[in-house]
């Protein structure tokens, strides 16, 4: 097997074999092409990948004729499948992690990326099984609350909490965290427009992006408001599916060194827009009857990995050899070196190609019937994980384009006043409190505002409640 060196330079397409690569490796050029140039020759994941995947995603991949549908869905269905495994962790870099895994497919309208709800499909079957259980414990929970106040008790025990896998995007933020608390903890965000989920977070309301940037790294978040809502979630454990256009990246992610960044799989392309054949002789199966049995299957997996049937993944000596060299190459290239931004993507890839790693061999456990607590990924599903992150690279590279560095030009400030502004700010402080701040390094209060948006889409605050900030450890 050839050593990994993904090739970084946008617009290049991939051999077909796994980790197969050209002999020379370029370092990532500090001006990144035009995306005009590069989106419409973006690389594809190699034809290999797909004849070395578990059986479930082989079957879910081959009613797509076209490449670019095909990788949308694999992508996808990664992602919906992540979220399905919280009973599944791994030791990475000194912490327990679990499989979840954040995509993000971005293409123009009608480009195919809407083949991403028959990956949100291959859930359904277990998202429904949450709720009917759910409507049972809470039917059960009237009934005993009905007959002890006729009896002319007090009732005062809670309601079952509500389960369920998919989570809607277009959630406040205290709706979203009361729903990931009755939730174990774990859900699933995937919407086919991403301006629902970015939508949603640009008001009070619904601002949980830094929920979303801890829960990547399964990171404790707490949440208190005046009117007394407490929420202590000590290892969310979140999955996100999106797909959008161009456009919608930066409505999300408004800059580089947005932390959401690094945390996502884009996967960016265009197409020449073509008729298909849509009639029933086109030879395409029905998609409804062909997923039914493969999300039927998700849900027998999913039940049959619950406590105590915890599994905990690890990759072999080797294989652990190979990640550390890899990516330790990918990381002394002089381009990463200069570009503090594809830094933070390739050192996150490298936890995504664990957890790609741990999805494949969870899956690939299941289809073979073993038992076994202890798994170790088998060679076929290491290879295929660090080739899929090889183009993931290029992709991550090729929408990071589209974004400024540093926020749009009206909210930035020096290096030196940045820096001056955020020491100054105590580690909760009010808006007030900002303002007089300000004040001493000449920002006006509506500057000011930029500023702290600025601050907190970059993660490095977080808005308590109105008016309200803390610093972000």
């Amino acid at each position: 097997m050839k050593p990994f060196k993904p090739i970084v330079a946008i617009g290049r397409n991939r051999p077909s074999g796994l980790l197969e690569t050209s002999s020379v490796v370029e370092p990532i050029a500090v001006a990144l092409p035009a995306p005009a140039e590069a989106w419409a020759d973006s690389p594809t994941f190699p034809d290999a990948v797909f004849s070395c995947l578990p059986t479930l995603f082989t079957q879910g991949c081959r009613v797509f004729t076209s490449e670019r549908e095909r990788d949308v869905f694999l992508l996808s269905a990664l992602a919906v499948i992540s979220g399905c495994l919280p009973t599944v962790t791994g030791l990475y870099d000194g912490r327990q992690v679990k499989a979840n895994l954040f995509v993000f497919v971005v293409a123009p309208p009608a480009s195919g990326k809407g083949v991403l709800v028959w990956a949100q499909k291959l859930g359904r079957v277990y998202h429904q099984h949450r709720i009917a259980q759910t409507d049972q414990l809470r039917q059960a929970y009237n009934e005993c609350a009905q007959e002890v106040r006729q009896n002319k008790q007090p009732f005062e025990e809670q309601p079952p909490p509500y389960k369920s896998l998919f989570i809607p995007g277009n959630s406040s933020a205290a709706a979203f965290l009361k729903a990931l608390t009755e939730n174990d903890e774990t859900g699933v965000v995937c919407e086919t427009e991403a301006d629902t989920l970015s939508g949603a977070l640009k008001q009070d309301w619904g601002d949980y992006s830094d929920l979303l940037r801890k829960a990547f790294h399964h990171e404790r978040v707490s949440y208190l408001r005046k009117s007394g809502e407490r929420y202590e979630i000590e290892q969310p454990a979140i999955s996100v599916l999106l797909a959008g256009t161009p456009g919608q990246v930066q409505k999300l992610i408004p800059d580089a060194e947005n932390g959401l960044m690094s945390r996502f799989m884009f996967y960016g392309y265009d197409t020449k827009m073509d008729w298909h054949d849509v009639s029933p002789q086109s030879g395409r199966p029905a998609l409804d009857g062909h997923f039914e049995p493969l999300a039927a299957r998700v849900n027998q997996m999913v039940q049959r990995l619950e406590s105590p049937n915890a599994v905990v993944f690890d990759l072999q000596p080797a294989q652990w050899a190979q990640l550390n060299q890899s990516f330790s190459e990918i990381i002394s290239r002089p381009g990463i070196q200069q570009m503090r931004e594809a830094g933070a993507i390739a050192y996150r890839l490298g936890l995504i190609t664990f957890r790609i790693a741990m999805i494949l061999s969870v899956v690939r456990m299941y289809e073979t019937g073993f038992t076994e607590n202890k798994l170790y990924c088998e060679t076929s599903d290491f290879e295929t994980a660090m080739t899929l992150s090889a183009v993931l690279l290029d992709h991550a590279l090729l929408v990071m384009a589209l974004l400024p560095k540093g926020g749009p030009a009206r909210n930035r400030l020096s290096s030196g006043n940045r820096q001056l502004l955020l020491a100054g700010l105590s580690a909760e402080f009010t808006r007030a409190e900002a303002d007089t701040i300000g004040a001493t390094l000449g920002i006006k209060e509506r500057t000011m505002t930029n500023y702290l948006t600025d601050f907190t889409q970059q993660g490095q605050l977080a808005k308590t409640e109105h008016g309200r900030y803390r610093k972000v450890q």
